[in-house]
């Protein structure tokens, strides 16, 4: 395990001067790129690989540390989070910043960069870098090879919903002590797979909102409207994370109160579940930006 050659606690802010830094016009420059890392569906991956993907993750909710907090108040938050947690508290912070507007795609994409390298710089993970076509399984989602229980290589199967656990995941490799979350509050990884949608979303199974038509109808058929477009994309990519729920959903664990994680705005801890850096790939990686470029300008 290599040790981080950046002082992790200003990891955050370093995420906020990016995200602004995407508003700045830069001028171009010529340069080549010495390695492409492949990009590779997470079902085309050999149990081996997925392996050594989930252990680089672990290895990153392993390495604990103080930090430095969004909040003026607080200079360092109390206890130790982990590089892991960085990420999950940095996307919390920009949740208003960087959803619903144009941001919303090249920040994630520099976000999952961010995390891409971490996982390799930090913890020496040299495999491909992984993300869910989940327009792949609309026909099943609650089959879909992502949600694979072997405590090697799998990412856990939908948690245990009684009333006393929570919808903590009891499968997989990602199961507690083996892993473990700090934002909201110290918890393990919680997940509850579920069809039926919110109404807001527009209604609808989830299933039926993802297929690979609707893919293409969105990346295709908004032409000189791009706010149109981002709304369409936003619920498309709202069902994914409400069909696997839990924290990917951005509900608070318990005890917190639903009234108390709205008021506090904690709904953006989605980055807690893994899985959650394979499913917006396909939003932001997947996504042909000259068409959203194209869009987008003729709509000025």
């Amino acid at each position: 395990m290599k040790a981080p050659t950046l002082p992790y606690f200003l990891f955050n802010i370093l995420l906020l001067i990016q995200s602004l830094a995407l508003t700045t016009p830069i001028a171009h420059k010529s340069a080549s790129c010495a390695k492409l890392n492949p990009r590779i569906e997470w079902r085309s991956l050999s149990e081996v690989q997925r392996e050594k993907w989930i252990s680089s993750v672990k290895c990153l909710g392993s390495i604990k540390h103080r930090r430095l907090s969004h909040i003026a108040q607080d200079v360092l938050l109390d206890g130790k989070h982990s590089i892991y947690d960085d990420f999950s508290y940095a996307h919390n912070a920009m949740q208003k910043s960087a959803h619903s507007n144009p941001y919303f795609l090249p920040w994630h994409r520099w976000f999952l960069y961010l995390f891409d390298t971490a996982t390799r710089e930090i913890c020496g993970y040299k495999g491909p870098t992984p993300y869910w076509d989940w327009s792949q399984d609309s026909v099943s989602l609650l089959d879909s090879p992502v949600f694979d229980s072997s405590p090697s290589h799998g990412l856990g199967e939908s948690g245990d919903c009684s009333e006393d656990r929570d919808c903590t995941i009891t499968s997989g490799a990602l199961v507690a002590p083996f892993f473990s979350l700090s934002f909201p509050i110290p918890h393990v990884l919680r997940r509850n797979l579920s069809l039926n949608t919110w109404a807001d979303l527009g209604g609808g199974a989830h299933n039926q909102t993802i297929g690979a038509e609707t893919v293409h109808n969105i990346t295709s058929s908004f032409a000189g409207d791009f706010f149109r477009f981002q709304h369409k994309l936003t619920l498309m990519h709202n069902h994914i994370h409400n069909f696997v729920g839990g924290d990917l959903a951005g509900v608070c664990p318990k005890p917190i109160s639903e009234e108390t994680c709205e008021d506090n705005d904690y709904a953006g801890y989605t980055p807690n579940d893994p899985i959650f850096s394979l499913s917006i790939d396909i939003i932001s990686g997947k996504i042909l930006f000259l068409k959203i470029l194209t869009a987008f300008r003729e709509s000025l």
